[in-house]
């Protein structure tokens, strides 16, 4: 029986030897596809790749809501300097300040010397009333103008301008100072006259004037012939603040006591 087996099992082994050495046939149809089969296990998670290209910037997104205000920033440094802006309009008056304290008025003076050529060559009538029937009398008199712009119609309304002359005692060679008018004697050979030096005070202007009065009803010589000596005058303009002190001044004395007077008394004086 094994003997058999053996046998059939060597038919068989050459049977298919010899089927294996046959020509192929042609390929068969193919047939349908099976169905899917089961999903096999999940396998592990590979390494992450490199990165791709940057894409495209996508649109812009819808503003955001404001957020709360910072605290502010230290101060910076100030800035140069702009040029000057334009001039505004000029603005309302304020209102008038307080009265400020009580001023002290300044004393106006002034001096000049008048030569014979100072004079004038013709004369001027000073024309006088001497008796209370308004019968009037004159005398002929030089005259020299002298400018002084100090001397206001406010002075002459309401304050007041002394005038002085320069002379030589007689006898003594010293020199003093007469208010005007000014009168002495003058005595020319059986007549005697007074020789005058008076003022005449115009807004802005000292008319200086110099004639002779006679005595004994007798004609005054014509001040044309007499030669007139170097004298010097001397003005003080008293304002209208000032000339409540009028009455406590030293007028005869000079300019110089007057001056004293006006300083004890606070005003300024600069004799000139």
């Amino acid at each position: 029986m094994k003997m058999f087996n053996k046998r059939v099992a060597l038919l068989v082994t050459l049977a298919l030897a010899v089927a294996c050495e046959a020509p192929t046939g042609p390929a068969g149809p193919q047939g349908p596809q099976g169905p899917q089969g089961p999903a096999g296990p999940l396998g592990s998670t590979g390494s992450q790749g490199p990165a791709g290209p940057q894409g495209p910037a996508g649109p812009q997104g819808p503003q955001g809501q404001k957020g709360d205000e910072g605290m502010p920033g230290a101060e910076g440094p100030p800035g140069p300097q702009g040029p000057p802006g334009p001039q505004g309009p000029q603005g309302p008056e304020g209102p008038q300040g307080p009265p400020g304290p009580p001023g002290t008025a300044n004393i106006s003076t002034g001096s000049v010397t008048l030569t014979d050529a100072d004079w004038s060559t013709t004369t001027v009538q000073l024309v006088y009333e001497h008796s209370v029937s308004t019968a009037f009398g004159g005398v002929f008199a030089r005259f020299a103008d002298v400018t002084v712009p100090q001397i206001t119609s406010s002075v002459l309304d309401e304050g007041a301008v002394l005038v002085w002359m320069r002379g030589t005692a007689a006898g003594t060679g010293t020199h003093t100072w007469h208010s005007l008018p000014y009168r002495f004697r003058w005595v020319e050979l059986s007549a005697t006259y007074y020789w005058v030096h008076a003022a005449d005070i115009h807004p802005e202007r000292i008319r200086f004037l110099f004639f002779f009065e006679a005595l004994d009803n007798a004609d005054p010589p014509d001040p044309l012939g007499h030669l007139q000596p170097d004298r010097t005058f001397r003005w003080m303009i008293i304002p209208p603040a000032a000339a409540s002190v009028l009455p406590m001044l030293p007028v005869d004395a000079g300019p110089d006591a007057a001056a004293d007077a006006l300083r004890g008394l606070g005003y300024h004086v600069d004799l000139r």
